[in-house]
């Protein structure tokens, strides 16, 4: 087996790997059934609205915004 990259990432590589990895393992418990995508939604709007209590920085949602919860809209597309 090879050895691991230990190179620093940035950011947007941990963004990305952490938004492929999350978009894929959802997509295929859609396709298998075992949850639908109106489940995922739901669950995705609880726990964003734990990040969103007003004892956190407005700054640091701003940047989750951009970078979390916006982007994926964009670019995934799920089964109907």
């Amino acid at each position: 087996m090879a050895e691991p990259d230990k190179r620093p990432v940035t950011l947007e590589e941990f963004l990305v790997s952490s938004l492929s990895q999350t978009d894929a393992l959802a997509k295929l418990m859609i396709e298998k059934g075992l949850i639908t995508r109106e489940e995922f939604m739901q669950k995705i709007s609880e726990e964003r609205a734990t990040y969103q209590k007003p004892s956190e920085s407005h700054t640091a949602m701003n940047i989750a915004d951009i970078f979390i919860w916006k982007r994926p809209t964009a670019s995934c597309s799920f089964p109907s």
